[in-house]
Parts: C-alpha cells; structure tokens; sequence
C-alpha cells in the first residue's frame, strides 16, 4: 500500500487542470507557469522508498521542472527528496535525497526523455544505493546511506517547486510514494 497515491486524494491549485486522457483514466496538467498540487508536509520514514509517476510533457522548457518535491528552496541542500526533469544533454529524470549521514544527494539518469509520450519514473533508495529508472530501465546509481530526512515543517508538492517557480508542463498521472522497494536493480554492478 503506497504511503501516498495521487488517484486517491488529490488538493487542486491554480492553473492545475483535471485532465480524462491520463495513462490511467484520467491525470493532472500542468502549465508551465506556475500551480502545483500541494501535499502539506508529508516526510517518508524510514531508510527505503519508491517514489514514481507517469509523466507525459508537453515541453521541457522549464529545464529543472518538478515532478515531486520536499523542499523549501530550488538548491540542493535545501530538497529533503524529488524527482523532476533535468535539461542535461538532453532532458532526463533526475531524484534528490537527504538522509540523515549527510548532505542532499543529486542523481541525473542517462536515458532521454520524450515529448509527448508516457514515460513511466521512479526514484528508489534502499539504505544503500539511490536508483533511477525509465519505464523499467535503470538509468542511473549512486552509493547513499542513512535513514531518510524527516522534517515535518518542510512543504511537499508535485508538478512544482512547493514555493513555485519549476513548474513541469505536461500531464502527471499516477503518483506513488512507498516506504519500500519496489524495483530491484537488473545488473549486480549498479
């Protein structure tokens, strides 16, 4: 049972639309410029998570665009945790984590994104290792340890920067947050 999923309770804000062609009945849209869903301050206990969604963009013009986020500033000290799109060579997935033996931690996937197709991504952590992956395919690792950061005054959100300002265009269906692992990486050199 996720710890948050967005087909069940949804808050609506500005400039955020309801939209019947989602990857599963209907999704989220999202602008570009500004309104976000807002999650209250949620923490995530524990040292494991999934964090996914389906995303289907419109544009990448906002190159640092938020899918999820807990934070109070768009750096990367001040994120407790995130998924979002990232103009790197390209626009890929990239996830954020704060645990408790350190700093936020930053980890840019390898795979492209695509304009205008469903793109399944997911953040994970297991107390060891952040992954992400694209529709299944792990597209990035790096070594973390630590239980996950809990600050219960810190606003979460998803499809912005809970203080505005990163707001992904396109539509977001599906949000999942678990206190588990849900993919397992396929190669053992991750």
């Amino acid at each position: 049972t996720p710890l948050y999923s967005s087909a069940a309770s949804d808050v609506y804000k500005r400039q955020v639309l309801h939209n019947d062609s989602g990857r599963f009945n209907s999704a989220l849209e999202f602008s570009g410029s500004g309104g976000r869903v807002d999650l209250g301050t949620m923490d995530i206990p524990g040292s494991a998570l999934t964090i996914s969604a389906w995303i289907k963009p419109n544009s990448f013009d906002t190159s640092d665009a938020r899918i999820i986020s807990k934070a109070t500033t768009t750096t990367d000290k001040n994120h407790i945790w995130m998924l979002s799109t990232i103009g790197s060579n390209g626009s890929k997935a990239r996830m954020r984590l704060r645990t408790t033996n350190g700093d936020t931690t930053t980890l840019v996937g390898s795979i492209n994104l695509a304009i205008g197709e469903w793109q399944h991504i997911a953040g994970t952590y297991d107390g060891s290792k952040m992954r992400i992956y694209v529709n299944g395919t792990l597209a990035g690792a790096i070594a973390k340890t630590g239980d996950i950061f809990q600050d219960s005054t810190v606003p979460a959100s998803i499809g912005d920067q809970p203080q505005g300002n990163r707001s992904f265009d396109g539509l977001i269906d599906e949000v999942r947050i678990y206190t588990c692992l849900l993919y397992t990486s396929p190669s053992p050199r991750d």
